[in-house]
């Protein structure tokens, strides 16, 4: 570029704002080139992330809806009431299970599960309510050697409808078998009574309908 001066060999001072506006110009240009660079940059990398946001969203508010219903499906819940010689226990638990009680000399066992009350040994159960004729200091023994071990973890606990009565909690893989769960070991005179959960698939219900109602006579 020919740069013309004046008689006084001075630089026209028409050309510094000139030049100045092309090099302002020229900055603006590179740096909207760089700006939409990084905007498609960062929408290509942030879109994935909206799509899997929004997508998980849908899936949990779907999910919630779904746990929203099976709760309303358990509703009202039923009453059991066991046998006077065992301490007349009683309880409540989701009218989408079934029970199946059996009676015997040395005590009684009645089963609680969504659907039926299977016969396979193996099926974890929802919970189990057990009477026996083993006094408690004996029943607790069987669990000493897991607790050790442990397998299983023990904390004092009282019913919140029978509060003067204090037990043991046990947490983890039971002494007989294959399964683990919460095993609820309480004293009844002369007899022992025990609240099973088999499966944390069933601890919701287990703890919020089974042991938050459960009574018996001391």
């Amino acid at each position: 570029m020919r740069i013309s001066t004046n008689q006084s060999g001075q630089i026209n001072i028409l050309l510094i704002p000139f030049i100045l506006t092309i090099v302002l110009l020229l900055s603006a240009l590179g740096f909207g080139a760089w700006a939409f660079m990084e905007r498609d940059k960062y929408k290509t990398q942030v879109d994935p992330l909206i799509e899997s946001a929004v997508q998980i969203a849908v899936e949990r508010a779907k999910t919630d809806k779904d746990n929203e219903f099976v709760q309303k499906e358990k509703e009202p819940y039923r009453q059991y009431s066991g046998p006077e010689a065992f301490g007349s226990f009683n309880l409540s638990y989701p009218k989408t299970w079934s029970v199946y009680q059996d009676d015997g000399q040395s005590g009684t066992r009645v089963a609680f599960q969504p659907g039926f009350v299977p016969s396979d040994q193996d099926v974890s159960l929802a919970t189990v309510v057990e009477v026996t004729n083993v006094k408690y200091d004996q029943e607790i023994t069987a669990y000493e050697s897991k607790v050790k071990s442990g397998e299983m973890k023990a904390t004092p606990y009282s019913l919140p409808n029978v509060p003067s009565v204090k037990g043991l909690r046990f947490e983890g893989d039971f002494p007989a078998g294959k399964k683990s769960g919460i095993v609820i070991v309480l004293p009844l005179r002369d007899k022992t009574i025990k609240i099973i959960s088999e499966s944390t698939d069933y601890y919701g219900d287990y703890n919020n309908a089974v042991l938050a109602s459960f009574k018996f006579i001391p």
